[in-house]
């Protein structure tokens, strides 16, 4: 777990940013927060569920039972798409009012010599800074509409727990024991009033929910990737056609979430 820091023009205005290498910071997620405006693409590569988290319904992705399956031990992403939620670290920002934002590092990424400057002499983010803090409040914005799109379907009484079950490449099987999913029938069995209230976001979400339990056999593709590269005892030994079979990672912090 990360130490974050706020960065201030004051007290970090010499101070540089070190650049993230793979993603093995997140070894250990095996679940990552959705922005509604990546919906379609989070859904196309990855299991979804809601969790409950600090007293809010938030739609997750699924990444793994124990550990992160779409992270290979060299860092690199066995995915097509990497979660928004993901892509900025070691950078986040956090709410500091109904307008503002602050803007924290990771303190292992907070330097004195090495990598990019983090702010001008004239104390405004660095054209290699400010992108990613323009991503990041895009993304929160998004996050939390998300979160707001999910309550509504908690509202409606239309989450209900998913004790969903997985089995291992050694055959052991894994229960998740907080996670929830859409129930159809409830969804269907609303009165009119109710069901006209989550059109939009929500539903989009909810169908979206349901559509992406296909992919839960990714989970199982990529554990077996897992034990094959843990056999061989090799973490750089990742197969060079892998863009080919799970594409090659959307690390880009470019995302329109306006639309």
């Amino acid at each position: 777990m990360s130490d974050w820091i706020t960065l201030s023009r004051q007290q970090h205005a010499y101070q540089r940013l070190k650049r993230r290498h793979g993603y093995g910071f997140c070894a250990t997620h095996t679940t990552a927060p959705m922005a509604l405006a990546e919906l379609g693409k989070v859904a196309a590569h990855y299991p979804l569920a809601f969790q409950y988290q600090n007293g809010h319904v938030v739609p997750v992705a699924l990444l793994g039972t124990t550990t992160n399956l779409y992270v290979a031990p060299n860092g690199r992403w066995l995915a097509g798409y990497v979660p928004a939620s993901l892509r900025g670290y070691p950078l986040r920002v956090t709410a500091q009012g109904p307008q503002q934002v602050a803007l924290e590092v990771a303190a292992e990424y907070l330097a004195d010599t090495d990598g990019e400057a983090i702010f001008t002499e004239e104390g405004e983010l660095t054209d290699a800074v400010k992108p990613a803090f323009q991503f990041l409040v895009s993304s929160e914005k998004s996050r939390q509409q998300a979160v707001m799109a999910a309550q509504a379907l908690a509202n409606a009484n239309v989450l209900v727990p998913w004790p969903l079950t997985v089995t291992q490449p050694d055959g052991s099987s894994f229960t998740y024991s907080s996670l929830y999913q859409v129930d159809e029938k409830a969804l269907h069995a609303l009165d009119d009033a109710t069901f006209a209230h989550l059109k939009g976001a929500p539903l989009q979400l909810a169908y979206a929910q349901q559509l992406a339990v296909s992919q839960l056999s990714e989970l199982g593709k990529r554990a077996q990737l897992q034990a094959k590269l843990a056999e061989q005892q090799a973490p750089d030994n990742v197969p060079e056609n892998l863009d080919g079979v799970f594409g090659d990672g959307d690390d880009e912090l470019t995302f329109d979430f306006d639309n």
